[in-house]
């Protein structure tokens, strides 16, 4: 009785290997991630940072 050696595959058009597929998986997580980052690096980039006292606070004394 012989024993045929398998590998892992995905179904579909293209078949990824294991190794393949977590790193393809991998690299599309990082790139979603990246992308949000920088998504919130333009909106947040025109948030005015406050400088100074607080406003309603009084003016030091001199």
């Amino acid at each position: 009785m012989s024993e045929s050696h398998s590998t892992w595959r995905t179904s579909g058009l293209i078949q990824l290997t294991r190794p393949q597929m977590i790193g393809t998986l991998s690299g599309l997580m990082l790139a979603v991630l990246l992308a949000g980052v920088f998504v919130l690096n333009i909106l947040l980039k025109d948030v005015p940072l406050r400088h100074g006292p607080a406003p309603g606070s009084a003016p030091p004394n001199e």
